[in-house]
């Protein structure tokens, strides 16, 4: 599964960049709160509840879209955004948390509403795959690196729903916003083996720049 979406999403890449209409590259800024839900830990180890709150997270992604119809894009996506989350029973002066960063892929599709207009709202699904960069537990006097406890990858599923701002033919500000909810257990290794569950979720802000964009949109 892993290699199949980085093979579509080089191959989408690698198609749109030869394409001669249609195409749109953007790069956008993200603001994404993150945290992990259903959580559940049988054996209580760490001595906190294992209850997480949003922790605050950002990240950047470029996209590259291909119209197919004046109304629809396939789009695929590559980037890098921090997960992770507060646990939520914990002293004030301690504040412990999960931080990862993750590599980001995505391929879907995406839906315009009015081809013709300024404003351009759109919704957008894809499938996401994360692959982890780095892992650790911290809180207000120390960090340790937890990457070999946590799994290496993460399938998802991504939705959003915003709009383009065209400011000339073929250059448009892009806002939306968007979720991203981990299908994947996200322990691994002994905390896996001692029944430590939780999936990454995430909820953010996009602010972007897009070129080329397409003359029938």
């Amino acid at each position: 599964m892993k290699k199949t979406i980085i093979f579509l999403c080089v191959l989408m890449t690698t198609n749109l960049l030869f394409a001669q209409t249609g195409l749109k590259l953007g790069a956008s800024f993200n603001y994404a709160p993150s945290t992990l839900l259903n959580a559940s830990n049988p054996h209580d180890e760490t001595g906190l509840d294992f209850n997480f709150k949003l922790k605050n997270s950002i990240g950047g992604q470029l996209d590259f879209a291909y119209f197919i119809k004046p109304n629809w894009s396939i789009i695929a996506s590559a980037g890098y955004l921090q997960r992770g989350a507060r646990f939520a029973d914990s002293e004030a002066d301690y504040l412990p948390r999960y931080r990862f960063s993750y590599l980001d892929f995505s391929l879907g599709a995406v839906y315009h509403l009015n081809s013709e207009k300024k404003f351009v709202p759109y919704v957008s699904a894809s499938v996401s795959q994360q692959n982890l960069l780095t892992a650790s537990l911290k809180n207000s006097f120390e960090e340790t690196d937890i990457k070999s406890d946590i799994s290496n990858t993460d399938i998802g599923l991504l939705i959003a729903i915003g709009t383009n701002y065209k400011v000339s033919e073929k250059h448009a500000l892009q806002f939306s916003v968007f979720y991203n909810q981990g299908f994947m257990n996200v322990f691994n290794g002994i905390n896996r083996e001692n029944g430590l569950k939780a999936y990454n979720s995430v909820i953010g802000l996009r602010i972007g720049y897009s070129l080329g964009m397409n003359k029938n949109e």
